[in-house]
């Protein structure tokens, strides 16, 4: 059994006045920031073409919504202790998760 197959320990986490990074564009990243940004989160949107190495390291939140930069967004947010990511669609890469439901609720 994988970590994976267990079912997650669910905890809530108030982002008011946290630093939040979404890197992506459309859809999915523009309903994360709208739910974070409901819930008083100060959050940065950047598009994949807009994220320079080292910007994930900045921030306390980082959801990343582009395969095309999934990997250097990890990395650059695993050598910063304290960090969370969340990379959408890919829940063995995330050291957070934020399950569909829980952001229409936010953004309702």
């Amino acid at each position: 059994m994988t970590a994976l197959d267990e079912p997650a320990y669910l905890l809530d986490l108030d982002v008011h006045g946290r630093s939040c990074l979404v890197v992506g564009r459309g859809f999915s990243a523009n309903r994360r920031v709208e739910a974070m940004r409901a819930r008083g989160a100060e959050v940065t949107l950047v598009s994949s073409h807009g994220y320079q190495r080292g910007m994930a390291g900045r921030f306390e939140l980082v959801v990343t919504c582009d395969s095309r930069v999934d990997e250097l967004v990890i990395a650059d947010a695993a050598r910063t202790a304290g960090t969370r990511i969340h990379v959408v669609g890919n829940p063995a890469r995330s050291s957070m998760l934020l399950p569909r439901p829980h952001l229409r609720q936010l953004a309702s």
